[in-house]
């Protein structure tokens, strides 16, 4: 018996000792490993040919986003009537009237852009010579709500025709961009849909102007230009520009729960 005891101990012994040389080593052995990765070098990853760029550096691209204020199709203003005072009493003072007259008069009523009125005007171009291909135009809805019941204030007669117009159907799922153009010397209502892609750069610029049209929700909207540039020695990188607001979304609703009309008065062109 006793020398059982005496085999058992030692067998105890001999496993605590090798236990405690595995645990002294493991840390060697990954500071070895480390070393044997470091100097082999991470693998070397396949760069696609159009990158994203650095978050550090400007975008090639400016996009220059402008909401207009034309009386022509009008704003729907909440509540009734009566909350429309302080609008130009003649044609004369109407005419006088600039976009940041109207501005500070339609936010100082919480009006909301009528559907298909008011268009939302972006100007992009490039920061250098070198080519900016603008790939498409995708929209997101961030809210849909019943169209605003109000009074609709609007001038009478019709606007001009833009040379480029997107329509931003935001009653679709998903919501989308249709690019209309009057064809030259047609009728306005005579339109093609003109597709992407456009080139722009520091002396190459597009003018568009989005006319959001619902007929179902007072709905909360923004847009996102996809592009990829040209950055020399054969690279290209590829973008976005966010199109909104001031980081707001744009409103837009239909004229279906107006209560009541106003009309502005206007002098004749």
């Amino acid at each position: 018996m006793r020398l059982f005891w005496r085999e058992t101990s030692r067998s105890l012994k001999a496993l605590l000792i090798g236990l405690g040389a595995a645990l002294i080593a493991a840390p060697f052995v990954a500071v070895l490993e480390d070393i044997g990765r470091n100097e082999l070098g991470p693998p070397k990853a396949i760069t696609s040919p159009i990158q994203s760029p650095q978050k550090s550096s400007p975008t090639p691209v400016l996009a220059h986003v402008r909401v207009n204020y034309d009386p022509d199709s009008g704003w729907i203003i909440p509540g009734e009537g009566r909350n429309v005072d302080g609008l130009p009493k003649t044609a004369e003072e109407a005419n006088s009237w600039n976009q940041e007259d109207w501005k500070k008069w339609v936010q100082a009523h919480n009006g909301v852009a009528s559907s298909a009125a008011n268009a939302v005007s972006v100007t992009v171009s490039g920061r250098s010579a070198n080519a900016v291909v603008l790939r498409e135009l995708t929209i997101s809805i961030h809210e849909r709500k019943p169209p605003l019941a109000g009074t609709l204030v609007k001038r009478g007669g019709a606007g001009g025709i833009h040379p480029r117009r997107f329509y931003i159907r935001l009653d679709r799922r998903p919501p989308d961009a249709e690019l209309i153009i009057a064809k030259p010397g047609g009728d306005p209502g005579d339109d093609q849909t003109v597709n992407f892609p456009y080139q722009v750069s520091e002396s190459e610029v597009e003018e568009f102007a989005l006319y959001p049209i619902t007929e179902a929700c007072l709905c909360a909207w923004s847009a996102t230009l996809h592009w990829d540039a040209d950055m020399g020695g054969n690279q290209r990188i590829a973008g976005q520009s966010q199109i909104d607001d001031n980081g707001r979304p744009f409103l837009a609703t239909p004229t279906s729960n107006a209560t009541g009309l106003v009309r502005i008065p206007w002098l004749s062109d």
